[in-house]
């Protein structure tokens, strides 16, 4: 949900029909319900290879190619390195899901 620079909220995009959706938030909502935030769950888990986030589209996607990530994201790159506060969250997250 966080706003991007000059790129819309990753939000914006995958909560319309891309290959990873999000569920959309009800009018006003500023959280998901745990029933939606169970099926965003299941949704990045088919994006990540456990254990092995250098491997995993969901950082390689918005990741800066320069930094290893995919040469093209449709969102635009987000993030220029590894060292990124966010990415760190996302790398501790896949690799500790459970396959």
């Amino acid at each position: 949900m966080k706003k991007r620079g000059d790129h819309a909220r990753c939000y914006a995009c995958h909560s319309q029909g891309t290959p990873l959706r999000l569920q959309e938030m009800a009018p006003g909502a500023t959280a998901w319900t745990e029933e939606q935030s169970r099926a965003n769950f299941a949704a990045m888990t088919r994006v990540v290879v456990p254990g092995q986030p250098k491997l995993s589209r969901l950082i390689l996607m918005p990741l800066a190619h320069e930094a290893g990530g995919t040469e093209f994201h449709p969102g635009g790159k987000h993030f220029t390195t590894m060292d990124d506060p966010e990415v760190k969250t996302l790398v501790a997250w896949i690799t500790d899901v459970k396959k």
